[in-house]
């Protein structure tokens, strides 16, 4: 799902108009939006309940106390190197840090394992054995 929106925004600036380009970025995004949700179900199927706050709070420090430093970095690139590289550039950032994600059993196995039970939930009745 990343790899696909990666290959859609390093595509975008190649395209040859605005609509083109806006088509992509739309398919970009939605993956990426698709991608933000499932990331975020699954974190919160793993984290114990006592800490989903502090685990969840974590996540969305990382995700938004980045932006200003992203966007200057963004802007010293389209500066310098101009527009047409901000996007395959970004794109090979995006698929460097997912594959480095990827390498790890831990990563790759994320949200596959069994849910943790939370506070207040009734566990499952045990079937009944026929022995």
């Amino acid at each position: 799902m990343f790899a696909a929106q990666c290959a859609f925004t390093a595509a975008t600036p190649f395209l040859g108009g605005t609509i083109q380009a806006a088509a992509m970025l739309a398919c970009a995004g939605a993956l990426n939006g698709f991608g933000n949700v499932l990331t975020i179900t699954a974190m919160q199927r793993w984290a114990p309940a006592a800490t989903i706050g502090r685990v969840l709070g974590f996540v969305m420090l990382g995700s938004f106390g980045i932006f200003p430093i992203s966007v200057l970095l963004g802007g010293i690139v389209v500066r310098n190197l101009g527009a047409a590289a901000f996007f395959p550039l970004a794109a090979a950032m995006t698929a460097v840090a997912v594959g480095a994600a990827l390498l790890s059993p831990e990563w790759r196995n994320f949200g596959a394992g069994p849910t943790v039970q939370r506070v207040g939930e009734i566990p499952p009745e045990p079937t009944p054995s026929t022995t």
